[in-house]
């Protein structure tokens, strides 16, 4: 689902997106991806919301739209990774590994 604001776009999957891997008590929310136009270029961060308990950290990765033509969209990108620290209190940050990978995803809406 995109919800197209004319400056920005916000993407929402409509198809299962959990993480492959949960540790146990770890409740992970679907990517949600924000964008943002620019002249030459369409390009902006994917997040993901992770929840153990009450607390929560929410993953930002940097995304680019490279191709966009038609039902497809081309993407690098990269999936944001669970915390490897959580916040033992609400003003303290969450810790968090090296972004992954980055790769290229076609997207086709069908």
């Amino acid at each position: 689902m995109i919800l197209d604001s004319r400056d920005a776009l916000e993407i929402y999957p409509l198809f299962p997106d959990a993480a492959p891997e949960l540790a146990p008590g770890l409740e992970v929310a679907p990517r949600v991806l924000h964008l943002r136009r620019a002249p030459d270029k369409l390009a902006g961060s994917v997040h993901r919301r992770y929840m153990r308990g009450a607390r929560q950290c929410v993953a930002k990765v940097p995304v680019r739209v490279t191709a966009c033509a038609g039902d497809a969209l081309e993407l690098v990108i990269s999936d944001p990774e669970p915390p490897i620290e959580w916040p033992t209190a609400p003003e303290q940050p969450c810790g968090w590994p090296r972004p992954g990978t980055s790769r290229v995803e076609r997207w086709r809406r069908e």
